[in-house]
C-alpha cells in the first residue's frame, strides 16, 4: 500500500482537484478521489473531507468538517510568508484586547519599607481585530487538472501558494500601503523612517545601529526583534567585503540569516520600495508587539463561473459596470477556477515597535 505524502499543501490541492474534476458534484468528486490509489494516505483524507462536505455545504467549498484541508493549506503557506515566520502575538478575531502604551517596572524594596506600585499604561481596543479578506483566484485548464503526475500537482500548488503569500506579505510590509476598507494598513505605513545616510559600510552600520537603538528606546527588549528586507538586498550585503577581505555581514544571505545577532527574514514583497536606483526599505520590528488575527481559509472551485481575466477587475455587485471584454466562461473554455481565500488582520500594539530605514542602496562601498 502506498503511504507516500509528498508535502504540505497537497492534501488541500487534491481536495480542490477532486471537486474540480467532479464538476462540483460531491459524489463524483468522491469517486475520483477513491480511484486515486497513487495518492497514498492523502486518498483517505480527501475522501473523508469530501464526505464531510456533503451535509449542507456550498458546492466546492471547504467549511465545517473539512478542517484538515484548511490546516494543510495553512501549514504549506505559513513558511512562505513573513507573518507565518514571525512569532506574532496571535489572538482570536473580533476579541477586544488591551494594548500596552507604556512599560511596567518592578522596584527593589528596602527593609521595613513600603513596596512601590508597579504601574503600566494601557489602552483598550473595544472592537478587536476585524479580519479582512485576501483572495488568490487562478484558472487551470481541464488538461492540467487531469494530469496525474506529481510534477503537475506541485506546479498548481506552487502557483496558488505563491499568489496567497505575495498578496499577504505585500500588504503587511509595503510602506506605501496605508490601508482601505478592504485592506489592512501595513505595519510600517505610519512610521517616520530613518533616511539612509550613505553607501559606505560605516554608513550602513550606523543606520542599522540607529534602528536598533530606536526600537530599544521605544521599550523593546529585542528578544523578538526581526529584520525584514528584500532578498536581493540581503544577497548584496552577504557579498560585501570588509577591509580585511572577509564578509562584512557573515551569517546573512538571500534567504535570511542574522544581522547584528538578530534574525533576518527576506521576502520579494519587501521590494515594494525598490526603484530604478536600486533603493530599498529595511524594517526592524518587535514581533511580540504585533497582534495578528487569522481565520481558517476557504477553498472553492467552479467549472461554471464567468471570470473577469484581469488583475484589476471592474466588476462589483454593489456598483455594476458594463461587461468587460476580458470575461471568460470556464465551461466554454474547458477551464476550472480555483480560489483560495484568507481573512486576516494585524495591529502594532505599541508605538515605536516598528522601525524603518528608507532608501538603502545595494551599491555598497567597502
Amino acid at each position: 500500500m502506498n503511504t507516500t505524502h509528498y508535502g504540505e499543501g497537497l492534501l488541500a490541492l487534491r481536495y480542490l482537484k477532486s471537486m474540480a474534476i467532479g464538476g462540483g458534484d460531491n459524489a463524483a468528486a468522491i469517486g475520483y478521489a477513491e480511484a486515486r490509489a497513487d495518492w497514498g494516505v492523502d486518498r483517505a483524507s480527501v475522501v473523508r473531507q469530501l464526505k464531510s462536505a456533503l451535509s449542507g455545504l456550498s458546492i466546492g467549498e471547504t467549511t465545517g468538517g473539512a478542517s484538515d484541508v484548511r490546516h494543510d493549506l495553512l501549514a504549506a503557506l505559513r513558511p512562505l510568508t513573513i507573518v507565518g515566520r514571525l512569532p506574532l502575538r496571535r489572538q482570536p478575531p473580533r476579541m477586544p484586547f488591551l494594548t500596552q502604551t507604556g512599560p511596567a517596572r518592578a522596584y527593589w524594596v528596602g527593609e521595613s519599607k513600603a513596596r512601590r506600585m508597579t504601574v503600566g499604561s494601557y489602552s483598550r481596543d473595544g472592537e478587536g481585530l476585524i479580519t479582512k479578506t485576501v483572495a488568490a483566484l487562478t484558472v487551470a485548464t481541464s488538461e492540467a487538472l487531469e494530469d496525474k503526475s506529481i510534477d503537475a500537482e506541485n506546479a498548481l500548488l506552487a502557483d496558488l501558494l505563491d499568489a496567497c503569500a505575495e498578496g499577504l506579505d505585500r500588504a503587511f510590509i509595503d510602506r506605501l500601503n496605508t490601508g482601505s476598507a478592504s485592506t489592512p494598513a501595513s505595519i510600517n505605513s505610519a512610521v517616520t523612517p530613518i533616511p539612509a545616510s550613505g553607501v559606505s559600510l560605516d554608513d550602513l552600520d550606523a543606520d542599522f545601529a540607529m534602528a536598533i537603538r530606536q526600537l530599544s528606546d521605544a521599550g523593546s527588549n529585542l528578544r523578538a526583534a526581526y529584520w525584514v528586507m528584500p532578498s536581493y538586498f540581503a544577497a548584496r550585503l552577504a557579498l560585501t567585503r570588509g577591509i580585511d577581505g572577509g564578509p562584512a555581514y557573515p551569517g546573512l544571505g538571500a534567504l535570511g540569516g542574522q544581522l547584528a545577532g538578530l534574525p533576518v527574514i527576506t521576502s520579494a514583497a519587501a521590494e515594494a520600495e525598490a526603484n530604478s536606483d536600486d533603493l530599498a526599505d529595511v524594517t526592524l520590528l518587535d514581533a511580540s508587539q504585533i497582534s495578528f488575527a487569522e481565520e481558517e481559509p476557504t477553498l472553492r472551485t467552479s467549472t461554471n463561473a464567468v471570470i473577469e481575466m484581469d488583475t484589476a477587475p471592474t466588476g462589483a455587485s454593489d456598483t455594476p459596470t458594463a461587461a468587460s471584454a476580458t470575461m471568460v466562461s470556464m465551461f466554454q473554455a474547458e477551464c476550472v477556477a480555483l480560489l483560495a481565500q484568507m481573512s486576516v488582520n494585524w495591529s502594532v500594539r505599541r508605538e515605536g515597535m516598528v522601525q524603518v530605514i528608507s532608501g538603502m542602496s545595494s551599491v555598497i562601498e567597502s
